[in-house]
């Protein structure tokens, strides 16, 4: 791909975007509490998107695999790429907390990059969950600017152990 350095900012324009999957992609489910406790409207959360999302990030991954593994597990390469850890270092990158919409009253909800592998739920689900979120948003918009998101993604993630 082209000028990576410009390519990592496509992402970062889209955060501050006002678009309506954007919005939807940057809204936890715990929001529907906050907004419950306080009287605001409600609005939808990026679950939906968080799934078509994944689906997106793992078919981008195999794509630019491809011809890479022939001689690998295909599968367990892709996979290498996309672990809740991984995004929630990823959304360190662009401080992503600052743009999600949720519950500020709920305690449980960590605040922090600082990921800590637990068995059932993380507590930093919901950030990764809102990077694949914000990926299918991006994809309605244009499936190249994500190609070019994850490939420089790739580079980054082969230095996060």
């Amino acid at each position: 791909m082209n000028n990576k350095k410009n390519d990592i900012d496509i992402f970062q324009k889209y955060l501050k975007s006002e678009e309506k999957y954007i919005k939807i992609a940057l809204t936890d489910s715990s929001y529907k509490n906050y907004c419950e406790k306080h009287n605001l409207s409600f609005c939808d959360d990026n679950k939906n998107l968080a799934t078509l999302g994944d689906a997106i990030i793992k078919f981008v991954y195999a794509k630019m695999l491809y011809n890479e593994c022939k001689n690998k597990k295909y599968s367990k390469e892709i996979e290498k790429y996309i672990t809740d850890e991984k995004l929630v270092r990823i959304a360190s990158k662009y401080d992503l907390i600052q743009y999600i919409d949720l519950d500020e009253d709920d305690d449980k909800i960590r605040k922090d990059y600082d990921y800590v592998p637990k068995k059932g739920k993380s507590p930093h689900k919901y950030i990764a969950t809102a990077v694949e979120a914000m990926v299918a948003a991006i994809y309605n918009n244009n499936l190249e600017e994500i190609e070019k998101i994850l490939d420089n993604w790739k580079d980054l993630w082969i230095n996060i152990s």
